[in-house]
């Protein structure tokens, strides 16, 4: 792999990486104020 194949595959990982630590944190916010999720209905 060249130098830029290596530097692009690092960057996805970071990306990713953050991409499952903000989910996780938004589903978090989501339980400790009990605020609707996406996946579930909201109860009116």
């Amino acid at each position: 792999m060249s130098d830029e194949e290596v530097c692009s595959a690092a960057f996805m990982d970071r990306v990713l990486e953050a991409l499952r630590r903000t989910d996780a944190l938004v589903s978090y916010l989501c339980e400790v104020l009990k605020l609707p999720t996406g996946a579930e209905p909201v109860k009116g």
